[in-house]
């Protein structure tokens, strides 16, 4: 080990090296994790929060067809590959939970990418009764329940949300 180090302290004497490019690596946090482990870790996260895009063509299509069709449920829609269509199953059959589930690794709506009435999302308890989509599930009468889902299809996407 000595020799190592007299090594390691060599390059940075020569300056090949700096002190904190060679002992970093080796420094443990206080949850026993190598700085290097957690910095890969970190790069790993945030290369996929950068890279995360919000389905917004499959959202559109999803509720245009539930609008067109107010009798049936997301599960029938014939956008889902086990239906026939191209898109894979996505979480709750709600492409802006995908993103915010999948891509944020949020289990809430903090990073819904749509832009909710009175910021009403469908988590929250207020949203049981109250939100745009709680609306949509407990309709009755088909013509509003095709009009909610065209206001569903129509929401704002927050900015900053990059889109496919």
């Amino acid at each position: 080990m000595k020799d190592w180090v007299d090594a390691q302290m060599a390059l940075i004497q020569i300056g090949m090296a700096s002190m904190d490019q060679i002992f970093l690596p080796y420094v443990i946090n206080k949850g026993g994790r190598h700085f290097m482990t957690q910095c890969v870790s970190m790069v790993i996260y945030w290369s996929v929060v950068i890279m995360a895009k919000f389905n917004h063509t499959g959202h559109k299509a999803l509720w245009d067809w539930l609008s067109k069709n107010p009798n049936k449920t997301k599960d029938d829609w014939e956008g889902w590959q086990y239906n026939g269509g191209y898109y894979e199953m996505v979480e709750n059959g709600c492409f802006a939970c995908e993103y915010n589930y999948e891509d944020m690794d949020c289990d809430d709506c903090d990073y819904c990418p749509l832009i909710w009435p009175n910021n009403i999302k469908c988590s929250t308890k207020k949203a049981i009764t109250s939100s745009l989509y709680a609306k949509w599930i407990n309709e009755t009468n088909l013509q509003l329940k095709s009009k909610l889902a065209d206001q569903i299809r129509d929401l704002p996407v927050r900015d900053g949300v990059e889109c496919e």
